[in-house]
């Protein structure tokens, strides 16, 4: 169990203030980057973000139904071909 000093009157002072300021920084840096690493607004972005993806791909997908009379397995076959073709050419496909 740690004293502290600093209740009796005296400070801290040469190394043993350099740990005990090294210590205080790093906590205080573990507080800030944790702030900023999960900020509620990008939780939030990043979930309407992957929503809107999720519609657009619904959205494809019943359009390419409705002008083909093919299955759903079949489409999704269709577009992993289609796919692996742009890729072989150098482009992408959405």
């Amino acid at each position: 169990m740690a004293i502290d000093t600093r209740s009796m009157g005296t400070e801290l002072t040469g190394f043993p203030a350099l740990i005990e300021a090294i210590k205080g920084k790093t906590k205080e840096l573990a507080v800030y980057w944790t702030a900023r690493l999960f900020d509620p607004m990008d939780i939030i972005r990043y979930s309407k973000q992957v929503f809107n993806i999720i519609r657009e791909y619904d959205d494809a997908l019943t359009e390419m139904r409705k002008v083909s009379n093919e299955s759903v397995d079949t489409l999704k076959d269709f577009q992993k071909e289609s796919f692996s073709t742009a890729n072989g050419v150098g482009t992408t496909g959405k």
